[in-house]
Parts: C-alpha cells; structure tokens; sequence
C-alpha cells in the first residue's frame, strides 16, 4: 500500500516536472541557457506516455491497498475480494508485460 503510492506520487511529481521543462522549452526564445537545458534532455512521446502509465498504475495499486486495509478492519468481506481481485490483476499485468519483454523482444526479435 505504502510503496505503491509512493511511487505513483514519484510518477506524478516526474511528470510535473515534466510539464514544466515544455513550458521553459516552449517560452525561451532568447533564453540559450534554458534552450540548451531542453536540449540536453529530451524526452520522447514513448517515454511520456509510459510515465503516465506507470504512474496511473501505481496510484490504482495505493488505492486499492488502502481498500483492502480499510476493508479488512472494518471486516467487509467486499472489500477485501475487490482488494485481491484488483491484486490478481495487477500481478497479472504485470507478468504478461514481463513475458511480451522477455519472450517476445528477446527471443523472437518481436
């Protein structure tokens, strides 16, 4: 619970910071030092977008663990199934991902 929101709340600071390196980009007509900034580091719409994944993924996974936690003392046996359901499908996510990664790319050359 506690590891999942921290690293969405990383995620979603990531991509303010993110947001604010395209203002300076897109206002620094004159400014060289914060052109050559956005130079230096740029970020590609791949890497972007799974930014936001990630990190959409991982508050879910806060959420949800803050569900079960709450469902487990107040002893609601509904939220304690939507907890390992929603559970069950994150690991699920996750090993299909690692499977696409590491069977598909690696072996297959997909």
């Amino acid at each position: 619970m506690i590891g999942g929101s921290v690293i969405g709340a990383a995620g979603w600071v990531s991509i303010s910071q993110l947001r604010k390196c395209i203002c300076i980009l897109d206002n620094c007509e004159g400014d060289a030092e914060a052109r050559s900034f956005a130079d230096l580091n740029p970020v590609e719409i791949t890497d972007e977008i799974a930014l936001y994944v990630h990190s959409g993924i991982f508050t879910l996974l806060g959420l949800l663990g803050m569900l079960g936690f709450v469902g487990s003392l107040a002893k609601n046996r509904g939220c304690v199934v939507a907890f390992s359901i929603g559970i069950a499908c994150h690991l699920g996510a996750c090993l299909s991902s690692f499977w696409r990664r590491c069977i598909l790319n690696d072996a297959l050359g997909w």
